[in-house]
């Protein structure tokens, strides 16, 4: 998603959450579970049909 209010500050505030082993390991398995989640077919049109049912 793209952040409208994102710069410098807040770039160099994330690397340094990269830096602490434990939270890095954590997002890894969390990108990994969530990457699981999102493979099949049509992966992109169903998220997109579930993103718009809520509105």
């Amino acid at each position: 998603m793209i952040q409208v209010d994102f710069n410098a500050q807040k770039l160099n505030s994330e690397i340094e959450k990269l830096k602490d082993s434990e939270l890095r390991k954590k997002m890894i398995s969390d990108y990994k579970e969530l990457k699981s989640k999102l493979t099949g077919d049509q992966i992109f049109e169903k998220v997109a049909k579930r993103l718009l049912e809520d509105h």
